[in-house]
């Protein structure tokens, strides 16, 4: 674990500089991906990273919708209806731009 942190902390491209979604982890139930949040975020702490982690569904309130939009999280963990919603909204291509990984359940 302290290699991995040492990694993430050292690696340039992990800078405050660089904003945006990094990580999309899409599960099929809502209630799975409310323990996906509490475990990434766990190892997050655990680890010391500086990530931000959220979760949008469609229990996910409107107002909390759109701060995702304004100030994208590095990880959003999801639903594949709420994928769906995100690439079918306007500037869905300005919110992906900096997607690198995707995982899929």
């Amino acid at each position: 674990m302290e290699f991995s942190r040492i990694i993430y902390k050292k690696h340039p491209d992990n800078t405050k500089e660089k904003k945006g979604l990094h990580t999309l982890w899409i599960t099929p139930l809502r209630a799975l991906s409310k323990e996906i949040l509490l475990a990434t975020e766990r190892v997050s702490k655990d680890l010391e990273l500086d990530y931000k982690i959220a979760l949008r569904t469609g229990d996910t309130s409107a107002g909390d919708r759109q701060k995702q939009r304004k100030n994208p999280p590095q990880a959003l963990i999801t639903t594949p209806e709420s994928v769906h919603l995100l690439m079918a909204s306007k500037g869905y291509k300005e919110f992906f731009k900096s997607l690198e990984f995707v995982i899929v359940e």
